[in-house]
């Protein structure tokens, strides 16, 4: 947070959140959202048991405003920046939630952080942020996708977006 001129609390606004949710074995869904308050999502599942290849569909709209400022409320109040995870191997076949926020709407990589949590593991700060953006983004169900195909296992919006996002994915290879 920052502290305003007369002693009033500033809230810091988390201007683009993005979600990395998907395990390769059995899909999942990717959440971005950016500070103009559209919301992608890209839902990954498995079609058939036929050709056993993920399949993907993009989806996008509008969240209201309501819906970003309660999504900011839940960042802040979580105190994700400085949210310490258990540092830990995972179980085999266990997936893990991969949280980018970027506050304010600065494009350096001073207000960028990552956090990341094992799907089996418990925080209750992560976690109420984690369900808002699951909830928000069920709701795909109102909405035609703009495009379906096979998964692709990168997001390539995402690497452009985010300064931070791409060094990781490129470390990542």
């Amino acid at each position: 947070m920052v502290i305003g001129l007369i002693g009033c609390v500033s809230p810091v606004k988390a201007a683009e959140v993005f979600l990395f949710d998907v395990h390769g074995l059995y899909g999942g869904r990717n959440i971005w959202i950016t500070k103009d308050r559209t919301i992608h999502v890209q839902k990954v599942y498995f079609e058939n048991n036929i050709d056993y290849k993920l399949k993907e569909a993009l989806y996008k709209w509008q969240l209201t405003e309501p819906q970003f400022n309660e999504l900011n409320d839940l960042i802040r109040e979580a105190d994700l920046k400085n949210l310490k995870m258990v540092k830990r191997l995972g179980v085999p076949d266990e997936t893990y939630h991969l949280l980018y926020v970027r506050e304010n709407a600065q494009e350096d990589e001073q207000n960028d952080y990552v956090i990341f949590k094992w799907a089996d593991d418990r925080n209750s700060r992560f976690d109420k942020v984690y369900s808002f953006l699951i909830m928000i983004s069920n709701s795909t169900k109102f909405f035609q996708p703009y495009q379906t195909g096979y998964y692709a296992h990168k997001y390539p919006a995402v690497a452009k977006e985010f300064p931070t996002l791409k060094k990781m994915l490129k470390d990542s290879e």
